[in-house]
């Protein structure tokens, strides 16, 4: 099954909107399309989370669906100091899954694929 996620860039206000109007539309009874999305305020914060070695952890996780972290960082090449902080950072807005097994934490991918989507407004919005 293919899981896609859609990494919106965007105001805050934006993504109220969108969630007030699928709330409303919930009231009214009507269905409303589930949507695997994360948002970041602004391409800076994307940036600093989604890095170049970030996603390559991704890759690596959905390609060779490590037991733990420690095959993992074996995997990258990487201490596993650097591999816990980049792991946590890509957990937190939802990527990836950090499931304890007995003594050990294995990281899921949660997705198959990552969409990129946003508006950049050139003017002002109105107050």
């Amino acid at each position: 099954m293919k899981r896609t996620v859609v990494i919106r860039v965007g105001p805050v206000e934006q993504s109220r909107r969108e969630l007030k109007s699928d709330l409303a539309a919930i009231m009214r009874g009507e269905p409303v399309g589930s949507r695997r999305e994360i948002w970041f305020p602004n391409l800076a914060q994307l940036a600093g989370v989604l890095t170049e070695r970030r996603l390559e952890l991704l890759r690596l996780i959905h390609e060779k669906h490590p037991a733990s972290v420690a095959r993992l960082a074996r995997s990258a090449g990487r201490a596993m100091k650097s591999i816990d902080a980049d792991l946590q950072a890509l957990a937190d807005v939802g990527l990836v899954k950090l499931v304890v097994v007995g003594k050990l934490v294995r990281p899921l991918a949660q997705y198959d694929r990552i969409q990129l989507a946003g508006d950049i407004a050139l003017g002002r919005a109105a107050a």
